[in-house]
């Protein structure tokens, strides 16, 4: 887009320079909102030459207007995307602090997931129940509540300009009260909030298009207008620009609903003999015509073929070569094939094709010099040095990962450290994992598409099914209870939950959806399964609930020579005696590692563990070997898992592992990960990934991924 802009103003300051007499250049472009348009009205300004943009453009959005709208967005829709929305502008703006405004979202999300709704008078009958985010969040709901639902016209202008006069638009707040002086009729009547809200878009939108200050020139000799407006005009010279297939001309095909035959039924409905007698037709008054794709496609070739007769000194079109999107190369309209095989009296060919690539980069060059002369824009391309060898390290399949590929561009002076589920997610999903716990990117969480189902029975059903309460740094353990008594305790915290989210329904006026119930049940009986699988083994006598590994704690990676950094929290740790998550205090203690699993998880084992799956629960197995434990067992408890043990501490030593800890122990030590999953195919792709990471092809990361961890095959 932005080689075509620069070409088309070279070549129309090219008709000015060449022509003697008065001259009036058109700049055509095909649709009214082309980007191609706005590029090349940007350059005539940088040039500080007079022009006239006949189409101009949308002014952005000032910081108060959109601070404004998003608080008008909120208002009118009253959902939770909309509410989240209304808090990340604020805090943009500094109406709430990031601290508070991340602490309100929190809330929001942990509400939306427990009580499955979206509607903010649910989510605030729950936020009491949620500790100080809660707090946070009930108190940014009330400085900026929801508008009643009805109110009489002076109520709202009186509503309304305050909260004008708090956010400063639009400025002056007053010209609202000047708006407002013609509606005195309805001053007694009630109106909806729908009604008052649109009348205040209505008065405070965004004025109509507009141009740069050097593109008001009507009298210029440089015309930037589109295709429909330069067909009925004078020309000496014309530059058509845009000649893409989709965009010049647009596609434009009938509807399912209004094909050509039904176009042609209801074209005859309104058809009736002329004023002139027998055969000739007119149109009934008060009715249109609908042209059916054919006709418009006619009626745009003659339009074309007009402006091609136009200009009375020359004519010049342009295209893209690749589309920008995609960077293939770009389908030329019918209209520029048309016209070139005119112009050069054949097809154009590869030849005439790298001809003119290479005049169009002299005359970029040339705008580019003048627009902006403190630029190199030399022909060797060197301005764009850094991106290009990101671009070629990404893709040369001879070379390790480095900094452009999920590394540190140099190692860091301490080892890394995540906690044991991070590492997990590092070594099955490498690039994903980069972004999100080295350099902190990932999606912001969105409402909209956030479906809480999916994991809330595993969450409850976790919740509920802990023998005892969570077990801190140095809790001791709790004797594991009878299977009665631990039935009992789950039922307990099952039904407290149901019970709050009940009063919570109540509360907000609103009927508890029929769905949740089926997700509490569900929830419910999964954590009786588990209990009824555990309770009846023997020789465990106490449990360690939701344990946290104490800070600090470090343990050797099998195989290796490094002294791994061990963070995390156990889900269930069954022991033969009583015990405490502290140094030496599981000395001569056999501890069984549980890890719940309400999905369809496969039961842990070598070969999966070889793979990097199920490697926080190894990790947890070498913290308990670190704390003194002398026997570990490990066990991912499915629904349809038994309990029985899966691995022990002695198949942490197993030489099908050795790639494993040892890619693991460079991960920590260089901070080289790389990737090996398919980035062009969205099926195999796990997790986010920025653009220019994604068209690498999966075979060239996998040889960049043997040469960088060759003991690890993937």
């Amino acid at each position: 887009m932005q080689a075509e802009a620069d070409i088309v103003v070279a070549q129309a300051l090219a008709f000015l320079s060449a022509t003697k007499t008065p001259a009036r250049v058109g700049l055509v472009v095909g649709p009214i909102n082309s980007p191609l348009a706005r590029e090349v009205a940007a350059r005539l300004a940088g040039l500080n030459l007079p022009y006239h943009d006949a189409l101009g453009y949308q002014p952005g959005q000032g910081p108060a207007q959109t601070l404004f709208e998003a608080w008008l967005d909120w208002q009118e829709n009253g959902r939770l995307v909309h509410l989240t929305t209304w808090a990340r502008i604020a805090r943009q703006h500094g109406l709430i602090s990031v601290h508070d405004a991340d602490a309100a979202e929190r809330a929001w999300q942990d509400a939306a997931a427990t009580t499955w709704s979206d509607e903010p008078e649910v989510l605030a009958a729950w936020l009491p129940h949620a500790g100080t985010n809660g707090a946070v969040a009930l108190q940014f709901m009330g400085e900026w509540p929801r508008l009643p639902a009805t109110a009489s016209w002076d109520e709202w202008i009186r509503i309304i300009s305050s909260v004008a006069e708090r956010l400063h638009w639009p400025d002056p707040p007053e010209s609202l009260d000047e708006c407002a002086e013609a509606w005195t009729a309805f001053r007694g009547t009630a109106l909806p909030r729908a009604a008052a809200l649109r009348w205040v878009r209505a008065v405070t939108r965004l004025p109509g298009r507009t141009r740069d200050e050097r593109g008001r020139e009507p009298f210029a000799p440089l015309q930037i207008v589109a295709a429909a407006s330069a067909a009925a005009l004078p020309w000496t010279h014309l530059v058509l620009g845009g000649l893409q297939h989709g965009e010049w001309p647009a596609d434009d095909e009938d509807s399912p609903l209004l094909d050509e035959a039904c176009l042609a039924f209801l074209n005859n409905q309104v058809l009736q003999q002329g004023s002139q007698g027998e055969g000739h037709r007119s149109i009934a008054p008060g009715h249109g015509w609908l042209p059916p794709a054919a006709e418009r496609h006619r009626l745009a070739r003659a339009a074309f073929a007009r402006l091609l007769s136009l200009p009375t000194e020359g004519l010049a079109l342009t295209s893209r070569r690749t589309d920008p999107a995609s960077g293939r190369p770009a389908r030329q309209s019918e209209y520029f094939w048309t016209a070139a095989a005119q112009a050069l009296g054949r097809l154009p060919t590869d030849a005439d094709w790298e001809q003119r690539a290479g005049q169009t980069r002299q005359a970029q060059i040339q705008v580019q010099a003048v627009i902006s002369p403190a630029e190199d824009f030399s022909a060797d391309g060197t301005e764009l040095a850094a991106p290009a060898r990101a671009y070629a390290a990404r893709r040369a399949p001879t070379k390790v990962f480095d900094e452009f590929s999920f590394c540190l561009s140099r190692p860091s002076s301490a080892p890394l450290v995540l906690s044991c589920r991070a590492w997990e997610y590092a070594l099955t999903k490498p690039g994903a994992a980069w972004f999100k716990y080295l350099l902190g990117v990932e999606p912001r969480w969105d409402p909209a598409t956030d479906d809480p189902r999916s994991r809330s029975v595993g969450l409850w059903a976790h919740a509920w099914v802990r023998p005892g309460p969570e077990t801190g740094p140095t809790a001791p353990s709790l004797p594991l209870p009878e299977r009665a008594l631990w039935q009992k305790l789950a039922r307990a915290r099952a039904d407290d939950a149901r019970t709050q989210i009940i009063a919570t329904y109540a509360a907000a006026g609103k009927i508890l959806p029929e769905a949740w119930m089926d997700a509490w049940t569900t929830a419910h009986r999964v954590a009786q399964e588990w209990i009824d699988a555990l309770a009846g083994t023997d020789g465990w006598s106490q449990a360690l609930a939701e344990a946290t590994l104490p800070l600090g704690l470090k343990g050797a990676l099998p195989q290796t020579d490094t002294e791994f950094a061990l963070r995390g929290r156990l889900d269930l740790v069954l022991c033969n005696r009583p015990a405490q998550v502290v140094p030496e205090n599981l000395r001569g203690a056999r501890a069984w590692l549980i890890d719940f699993k309400s999905g369809g998880d496969r039961p842990l084992g070598l070969t999966r563990l070889a793979r990097g799956e199920g490697l926080q629960l190894a990790l947890y197995a070498l913290a308990l070997r670190a704390l003194g434990a002398e026997g570990v067992a490990m066990t991912t408890l499915t629904r349809e898992a038994a309990a029985e043990t899966q691995l022990t501490g002695a198949d942490l030593d197993a030489d099908a592992l050795t790639g494993m800890w040892r890619t693991l122990a460079e991960f920590s030590s260089a901070g080289c990960w790389g990737e090996f999953h398919d980035l062009t195919d969205a099926h195999d792709r796990p997790g986010d990934y920025p653009l220019a990471t994604l068209p690498v092809a999966g075979e060239i990361l996998r040889e960049k991924w043997a040469l960088t961890h060759p003991h690890w095959k993937r």
